[in-house]
Order: C-alpha cells, then structure tokens, then sequence
C-alpha cells in the first residue's frame, strides 16, 4: 500500500502551487511554502494549499498520509478532511519497549526477574502503568520516577492489592543514579541500560523504507502495522545502528 509524505518546500516558490512526486512505495506532497513562509502564512492560504494537495494525493488513491519531521515542528499532524488522514505514531515508540527491554536484559548479562527497573516520568500517564504491568514480571525491583507523587503513591497501592507486587516510588527531583539495571524515559523516549550506557531511541523494521526527515512510528501506524506484525532489523542509539542479532 503506497502512503503519503507532505513535506515543506525548501526555496521559496513564485507559483504557490503544490508538487507531487511520486515514488514506488509513497507518494510525495510538497507544500508551495517553506517552514520560515509557514510560520507567518495566513491560515486560510495554508489550508487552501492543503485541501488542494490532498486533492492530488487522492486522485492518485492516497488516503493517508505522514507529515516530515521537520513540519511536524510547526503544522500539528491531527489533520482529518473527510476521509483523509494524517498520522502521528509517536507513541507506538511504548509498543515496542517491552522488546528493547528484553534485547537490553540479554546484551547485558541481566537475568529476570532480578532486574532492577526505574521508569521516569514527570507526570505519571497511562503509559508508565501500562509498562509497569507488562514488566512487572520480569522484575522484582521497580522504581517509578516522577514529580506525581501523589498519583504514583494510589497506583502503587493498586498495584500491591491487585497484584502483590511492591512499586518503589521516588521524586525526579532527587538522584536516581544508583537504581535501575534499565531505565525507561517516558518523557524523552529512550530505554537505556545503565551498565553498558547503551541507549535505544528509535529502530530499523525489515522491509520498511523510511524516507529522509520522516519517522519510523509515523510510517508504522500510517501502514496499520504494530510491535508484534513487524520484524526489527536494528535499534537505533543516536547516531548509531546495533544489529538486533549482535
């Protein structure tokens, strides 16, 4: 299934018309703005320029599509017209930590369930309790990290009279540096294995073109794809690419 990528243009262009570009896997929506003409257009010509570029993709039979990660900076990716639709995956990132825990538990020597795991988060979300559910079985010993005192303390009171299992709770403000074989970042979007200093932010999935300035998660939800119907080629550590399999 082809998909689309709207993107800026870099120069600015005297005829503010929209560009297609097409490719074997995607199509290309090139905006007749730069990001600079973005910040300052008028709202009504950006949507005008929009719905006409939209109008390109679906006579060409794209119905969604991806924002580049350098308009997301300035247009918000919930853009729905008609039956058009623009997606953000950012947060599939959370599908796929349970997976990264595992291959960073192995590389490192750790053995379940005496893993010490400190999951950090400034407002304590559904997101750090869905991970704690998942991976309270394989660690004897976590930590949540957060400014959400309160609301930390009542979930880990749930935690210990649903499941038996004892949460630590800790103020972000104060050191952690001495908890935490693994370490998940909600708010910045890493698992990191503290021996090794080895940090996961991002993946490579087999198969799957991402083209520059566009995010893996973007494609993945775009394609209706998810953590367990895709096969992860490498982790991506900053600037680096480890093979799953070394």
């Amino acid at each position: 299934m082809r998909y689309g990528i709207i993107k800026q243009c870099q120069r600015e262009k005297f005829f503010k018309r929209s560009t297609i570009i097409e490719a074997e896997n995607h199509v290309t929506l090139e905006l007749p703005y730069t990001i600079k003409q973005i910040r300052t257009a008028k709202e009504h010509k950006l949507q005008k320029a929009m719905e006409k570029g939209i109008r390109k993709l679906r006579e060409l039979g794209i119905q969604r599509a991806v924002l580049t990660d350098t308009l997301k900076t300035v247009l918000s990716p919930n853009i729905h017209m008609a039956n058009f639709r623009v997606y953000d995956g950012s947060l599939m990132f959370f599908e796929f930590v349970p997976r990264m825990v595992k291959w960073l538990c192995e590389r490192n020597g750790f053995e379940p369930p005496n893993v010490k795991i400190s999951i950090r988060e400034q407002k304590l979300s559904r997101i750090s309790q869905t991970l704690i559910e998942k991976l309270c079985y394989q660690s004897k010993y976590m930590r949540v990290v957060t400014g959400d005192i309160l609301a930390a303390r009542r979930y880990a009171s749930s935690m210990l009279e649903q499941l038996g299992f004892f949460l630590d709770i800790c103020d972000i403000a104060a050191l952690d540096e001495d908890f935490g074989d693994i370490v998940i970042d909600v708010d910045n979007f890493y698992v990191s294995a503290s021996q090794s200093g080895e940090k996961i932010d991002g993946l490579v999935v087999e198969g799957i073109e991402v083209p520059h300035d566009t995010d893996m998660f973007d494609v993945l939800a775009c394609l209706g794809l998810n953590s367990g119907g895709v096969h992860i080629d490498k982790w991506r550590m900053g600037d680096k690419y480890v093979d799953i399999m070394g």
